[in-house]
């Protein structure tokens, strides 16, 4: 894995007016590819948080309503 460089990002997010944690567990993210030294950590956190509240919605159509399998040529995801 060495040819393959990777960066770890934890995100822990505080109330400001309380300094405390909001979410119990911590959230995670990688950088990974060629051009991840263009993002700073900054970028990364913010890219990253504009995506996590959309994932529940890919997740939810993946399993209940065959998105990843939407334009398919198999009878049974056409049916019922």
């Amino acid at each position: 894995m060495i040819d393959k460089p990777l960066d770890l990002v934890a995100i822990k997010t505080i109330d400001a007016l309380t300094g405390k944690k909001i979410f119990q567990e911590n959230l995670f993210t990688a950088i990974s590819g060629m051009g991840k030294d263009k993002l700073s950590t900054e970028q990364t956190v913010i890219e990253y948080q504009d995506r996590h509240g959309i994932e529940p919605f890919f997740r939810f159509n993946k399993q209940n309503l065959f998105l990843e399998s939407f334009q398919t040529p198999e009878d049974q995801h056409l049916k019922d």
